[in-house]
């Protein structure tokens, strides 16, 4: 989840969506500034395999296609690059405010946050 906003994101949803990957932009359902955050922050981490008996998206580390958990660190490494990434699309559209994005991923046993301030 996200809270905050990506300041002026119509003027740079295209070009957040240019870093997402075929097989992510295709299952992003909506046009909201969290589900293209989300994907952009699941092309950090790897590819995403829809499951039909249990409609989730499941995210596979590109490493080990096996793999159906990250650790803390990969994920807050994607956090960190996808909020740095945002932050430099905004700076190159010439965009003066401050993205104020807050997003907070989840694991069975951690809490990983990241804002532009961290």
């Amino acid at each position: 989840m996200h809270n905050g906003g990506i300041a002026d994101f119509p003027s740079i949803k295209r070009k957040i969506q240019s870093f997402i990957p075929d097989d992510i932009f295709d299952k992003v359902q909506g046009n909201t500034d969290s589900e293209w955050a989300f994907a952009l922050l699941l092309s950090k981490v790897g590819v995403m395999v829809f499951s039909p008996h249990t409609h989730m998206l499941n995210a596979l580390k590109l490493e080990d296609p096996n793999a159906q958990l990250f650790t803390p660190e990969i994920l807050r490494q994607a956090m960190l690059k996808t909020i740095s990434q945002l932050n430099e699309i905004a700076k190159e559209a010439g965009i003066i405010e401050v993205c104020s994005i807050g997003m907070v991923i989840s694991t069975l046993d951690r809490v990983i946050m990241g804002s532009p301030a961290s």
